[in-house]
């Protein structure tokens, strides 16, 4: 075969040139259509489209008879383009100019200098422009420069950490490719994510005449500014008045004239509140955006920038179920078609609160009105007429909790913690600590029960077979032979020159008089263990879950319940350790409701509506629509017999002169009742615990280690329509620090069950709350 010539070896190479470069530019070709041809086309129809996000309704809460709580109500917000406020709209305006006067051909083949030098030739104009823009930001918001780059860079603060975190998800994931022999994707430098190309609220919950002046300008300068329909939280019952009648309160505040009082936040820490921060969190836990891939993940999910989120109460709790889902309206820049998706409004959710119920019972509870104060007859006289002083001046204000629950159902209607989160919304921090005001008291708040546990452990004890039905004992003024300084009856005190006693009782008489020994008594023969697990058995320990209750995942790994507390009990272990420690009263002590225990007034109402209900648990609740709706959980099955005499001892308490719920005492001995209600028949219990020092100075001018002990104040009790021999509903009062349990919670419990009649729950004819 003749050798080739130069001339056709020449040709050979240049054909084995030409296909090695067609096969390198074909193989480019397939990657960039096949293998990234779909990221390519993503890019591509992301410039081609503009999608904005039609807020959602946040669903309403109602109580039990429809009335709206908490609501949306429709309201504006304006927005500004995210490259307005990242300083990128000029430069891009003016990159667009040139690219048009120069034409497609003529940019194309300019080099990136020669594109940089022709945007900034024209660069001037637009800043000159986006100065005019801001000015009129400025004057349409009402706010100066300052606040206006105050508000950039809020913004900028919050989306700058999502675009690094993006941009090194990307370098990681190029990398991988690169250690896997892969060829990585071409990304530019400039590639922006979903939060860099929407615009963020500057300016948000306008009023109309403010939304039109910014519309004004949004109709000036499209694409730069908006107004958007948004919608904000209302809560119609924070601000309410209400005329109460005072001729029935006691003597010395009793009043032939209505007061009209005004209200603030009412049921507001049942409601809860939200917030527009969104925390870390929030994104962790339903994020708007995929954190992998900057695109929208989840329409109803929550945004960097600002959102409505429940903060505390039921907007918490329910917070899934309020929220609903954004609609969406997409623009194709192309063909101008439009496509829109309508927002889902989130659900109602419907408590059991009646929020006009709910709103006596805190009037009650206001200073205002007189019995949530330090009075004179609290304290009472000396036999020569002189008032008898005390650890607070008369005047002071107290504040406290109530419950009202519906015994066959398990209905929470009124639950009141004072003073109320609006009431707090001026104090400082350390005054909102002393005063309590964040804690929901009623489910939150701990106490130590004192004596209104008497009827309770009476019939736990003859259930348990520890003491007879019809046990005699006798009270001799203390519990311990030869041990007269501790563990004695309330009515004996030599060093005070009280010697009575209430000599031999059975429990009627007992928990009329609320008698020490009668009740140290039952809780020796019962046994201490046995004591802990009778006040377990009512339910303390642990909480409810009456809608408020949250998990919450601890520093350490364990889940946290918050919203509710669970109450306290001795342990085993403290049980052991009480035992070997020889204290002979502790024990006893648990008896009465003092010692080592501590519950919430939620827990002694269902306590006492368990008890008319001899012994069924049925859940309290502030969800109207839950399931097991007046359906027991379980039966304690106590004794009947003994249940009735409980009740029995509990009507004594009212009805008989002898009882500590019986009466007042005034000025000069006259005497009043203390929970007399026309219509209305009452089984209550009055109690005084011991509470932890009270620090004047975080209240009042005062030294500052100004500590003052006194007592908190209990009634709790159950009441029906005259003639009806099953009770109703349950009611438990605390007053904070109020002293006399009888003379300081008794007549609030005496308004809330007047409360009661006048929203038509004490009605004969009615067979109980609908």
């Amino acid at each position: 075969m003749p050798s080739l010539g130069l001339f056709h070896r020449r040709i050979l190479l240049l054909v084995a040139l030409v296909t090695g470069v067609t096969m390198l530019l074909g193989a480019q070709l397939l990657r960039l259509s096949i293998l990234e041809g779909s990221e390519h086309s993503r890019q591509t129809e992301t410039y081609l489209r503009r999608k904005t996000f039609l807020p959602f309704v946040r669903g309403s809460i109602l109580d039990r008879r429809g009335e709206t709580l908490a609501a949306d109500r429709a309201s504006w917000d304006v927005q500004v383009e995210y490259s307005l406020i990242a300083g990128r709209w000029a430069p891009a305006q003016a990159r667009k100019k040139a690219a048009k006067e120069l034409g497609p051909s003529a940019w194309a083949k300019l080099s990136r200098d020669g594109r940089r030098e022709a945007t900034e030739a024209r660069l001037h104009d637009y800043e000159v422009e986006v100065e005019r823009i801001y000015d009129a930001l400025c004057q349409a918001g009402g706010f100066d420069r300052a606040e206006l780059a105050r508000r950039f860079d809020e913004i900028l603060s919050r989306v700058a950490p999502r675009v690094e975190a993006y941009r090194e998800r990307q370098r990681k994931l190029q990398d991988a490719k690169i250690a896997a022999g892969e060829t990585p994707t071409i990304v530019a430098e400039d590639e922006l994510i979903t939060e860099q190309d929407i615009p963020h609220t500057i300016l948000a919950d306008v009023d109309d005449a403010t939304a039109f002046r910014f519309q004004a300008l949004a109709d000036e300068l499209p694409d730069t500014v908006s107004v958007v329909p948004a919608t904000r939280r209302i809560r119609p019952w924070n601000d309410v008045e209400l005329s109460v009648d005072r001729s029935h309160l006691p003597g010395p505040l009793a009043n032939p004239k209505p007061l009209t009082m005004t209200l603030a936040g009412v049921a507001d820490h049942i409601l809860g509140s939200t917030r527009t921060s969104v925390f870390a969190e929030d994104l962790a836990r339903r994020p708007f955006l995929d954190p992998t891939t900057g695109e929208v993940h989840d329409l109803g999910g929550y945004r960097v920038d600002r959102d409505l989120v429940g903060a505390r109460g039921l907007e918490r709790a329910f917070e899934d179920r309020l929220r609903g889902v954004r609609g969406t309206v997409e623009r194709n820049l192309e063909s101008g078609a439009v496509s829109r998706t309508e927002a889902v409004q989130g659900e109602d959710v419907r408590c059991t609160l009646d929020i006009r119920l709910q709103a006596r019972v805190q009037a009650a509870l206001e200073p205002a009105l007189g019995l949530a104060k330090i009075q004179q007859w609290q304290r009472g006289w000396t036999p020569d007429g002189e008032p008898k002083g005390g650890p607070l001046p008369n005047g002071w204000e107290l504040n406290g909790a109530a419950v009202v629950l519906d015994v066959a159902t398990g209905d929470i209607l009124a639950m009141v913690s004072t003073p109320t989160l609006a009431e707090a919304s001026e104090m400082t921090a350390a005054e909102r600590r002393a005063e309590g005001a964040d804690v929901n008291k009623p489910v939150e708040g701990v106490y130590p029960p004192g004596s209104i546990v008497k009827p309770l452990m009476y019939a736990g004890a003859v259930t348990s077979g520890a003491v007879e039905l019809d046990a005699v004992i006798e009270c001799k003024g203390h519990f311990f032979e030869n041990v007269t300084t501790s563990a004695r009856c309330w009515i004996w005190r030599p060093e005070e020159g009280r010697t009575q006693t209430h000599g031999p009782l059975r429990v009627e008489e007992a928990i009329a008089r609320s008698c020490n020994i009668f009740f140290y008594t039952v809780a020796s023969r019962l046994g201490m263990a046995n004591v802990v697990e009778w006040y377990r058995r009512y339910g303390v320990g642990e909480p409810f879950d009456t809608g408020l209750l949250v998990e919450r995942d601890g520093t350490d790994g364990r889940i946290r319940f918050e919203g509710e507390a669970a109450g306290i009990v001795p342990s085993e272990k403290d049980i052991a350790a009480l035992r070997t420690s020889g204290d002979r009263s502790a024990p006893i002590f648990l008896g009465i409701g003092q010692g080592p225990v501590a519950w919430t007034p939620l827990h002694a109402a269902q306590a006492y509506a368990t008890l008319a209900r001899n012994g069924k648990v049925i859940r309290p609740s502030l969800i109207y629509d839950r399931d097991d709706r007046g359906t027991p959980v379980r039966d304690l099955a106590l004794d009947r017999r003994a249940v009735a005499k409980a009740l029995e001892g509990l009507r004594q308490s009212i009805a008989e002169s002898y009882g500590t719920g019986n009466h007042l005492t005034l000025e000069n001995g006259v005497q009043e009742p203390l929970v007399s209600v026309p219509g209305v028949r009452v089984w209550g219990k009055t109690g005084t615990a011991q509470a932890p020092p009270l620090l004047l100075h975080a209240r009042r001018d005062g030294a500052p280690d100004a500590r003052v002990m006194t007592d908190h104040a209990w009634f709790v009790g159950l009441v029906a329509p005259e003639g009806e021999s099953t009770p109703r509903y349950a009611i438990a009062v605390i007053i904070e620090y109020g002293g006399s349990g009888g003379k300081t919670a008794g007549p609030v419990a005496a308004e809330i069950a007047r409360a009661l009649v006048a929203e038509g729950y004490l009605d004969p004819s009615k067979k109980g709350a609908s």
